[in-house]
């Protein structure tokens, strides 16, 4: 998918912008090797803040006093030997750095989104996390739902519809697959099978929107979590007591 998985990569990690601090992530076999050149003749404990002086590869001239951690494969974000090294947040500092990192000889400036794909393919987050921290990342406040901020007017009515239109859909599904159709419960047949059919699709329609109303940030991790672990237990459970009952009594 990157250039390289294999590459040393480097790229800013905070926001753009004046801040108090700036962190720049290392991250790759040559991370070492890097901090070395860097900070020369200092010592880099493995999960260990130290604060050092960082230089120029070239010139040598002094950049900043850095605050560096060092990680060590596999107990890293990205399952390889990573740092993240923070320096004062102005602009010219921070800048200064980058550009430094950016001449040393097998350090490539990462791509968007290559520090999370390393991460995904060295098994140190799942597919469900990713995408978490794709819309956390876009959320701009604690209850927006990430991507839903980039719509707005007919394009986020139109989002919102499709939505509706979705739970409305599963809900025919489950109706029928589930809850008997038009089918009516408990022989109560003075009832058409279509006012059935409409009551067991409104009573999901209620479900769907009580769980949005409840949980309107729900979580794609937990959410997983309780399919594998609760539902589909459940449905294996169910799929063998239906099967015993029909061998008994078909």
């Amino acid at each position: 998918m990157f250039a390289n998985d294999h590459d040393t990569i480097f790229a800013p990690s905070s926001g753009a912008g004046r801040a108090a601090i700036a962190v720049v992530r290392i991250s790759g076999p040559g991370c070492s090797e890097t901090l070395k050149t860097m900070a020369p003749g200092a010592e880099f404990p493995d999960r260990r803040a130290v604060l050092r002086t960082l230089r120029h590869p070239e010139s040598r001239e002094p950049l900043d006093r850095a605050l560096i951690t060092r990680f060590q494969a596999p107990r890293s974000f990205t399952g390889e030997e990573m740092a993240e090294v923070s320096v004062t947040g102005g602009r010219a500092v921070a800048a200064a750095v980058v550009k430094a990192l950016a001449t040393i000889p097998g350090l490539r400036l990462a791509e968007p989104g290559e520090f999370a794909w390393r991460a995904f393919v060295n098994g140190k987050i799942d597919l469900a996390e990713v995408e978490g921290l794709a819309d956390l990342v876009e959320a701009e406040t604690e209850l927006v739902a990430g991507f839903h901020t980039e719509y707005s007017g007919l394009r986020f009515g139109l989002f919102f519809i499709a939505e509706y239109v979705n739970m409305l859909t599963v809900s025919c599904i489950a109706t029928l697959l589930f809850f008997g159709g038009w089918n009516a419960p408990l022989h109560l047949t003075f009832i058409p099978g279509v006012a059935w059919f409409v009551i067991k699709v409104a009573c999901f329609m209620f479900f769907y929107m009580w769980l949005r109303a409840t949980l309107p940030r729900l979580r794609y991790d937990r959410l997983m979590a309780f399919g594998w672990k609760v539902l589909l237990p459940l449905a294996t459970l169910n799929l063998v007591v239906t099967a015993i009952v029909v061998a008994y009594t078909g």
